[in-house]
């Protein structure tokens, strides 16, 4: 076993398998190499050491199929989004009614308002409602909360449509109110 091993590793280190088939000893030094011949590049595989490779021999190229051109199809964009919608305008003037709700102030009279209110909305702020001056704006939805430029005066509610609808709060009383676009 051991000199199979060993014959083997000289194989692979001396690459020659007839020498080590002829029982020579492959502990043995090897001959020093001949020295080169003169003008002989000493880098350079002495013939005989140079491996014989077969001619290389160009395959033959494949046949060229002809193609006609594809027409140049332009793709087309898909569109644009549309632009967000514009918020809607409650520019205009309402008129109607106002009714008592709540005295929570019992100690209190509530004030006698006219029945008849008039709202002006304008660059969707409300800018008057009655006789009090505001300056207060209405959200997208139609929503409002505004205080009004009188003391403890402010109202909240609603624009749908045509309507408008909430409730007036001053210091002492709560109303109610129901306005439609004139």
């Amino acid at each position: 076993m051991q000199r199979t091993v060993v014959i083997f590793a000289a194989f692979l280190l001396l690459g020659s398998w007839p020498a080590v088939a002829q029982n020579s000893d492959p502990f043995r030094e090897a001959a020093p190499p001949s020295p080169p011949a003169a003008g002989r590049d000493p880098f350079q595989m002495a013939p005989e050491q140079q491996a014989v490779s077969p001619p290389l021999v160009p395959k033959p190229a494949a046949p060229k199929l002809k193609r006609e051109a594809e027409p140049v199809v332009a793709v087309p964009q898909p569109p644009a989004p549309p632009p967000p919608p514009a918020p809607p305008s409650f520019d205009g003037v309402y008129a109607g009614s106002l009714v008592l709700v709540d005295n929570p102030n019992f100690y209190r009279a509530c004030e006698l308002l006219s029945k008849d209110r008039r709202v002006i909305i304008s660059g969707n702020k409300i800018v008057r409602f009655g006789a009090a001056h505001m300056d207060g704006l209405i959200n997208g939805d139609g929503s409002f909360n505004v205080l009004a430029d009188i003391k403890n005066f402010r109202i909240f509610g609603k624009v749908q449509g045509n309507n408008i609808s909430g409730k007036l709060q001053n210091s002492v009383c709560i109303y109610s109110f129901d306005l439609r676009r004139q």
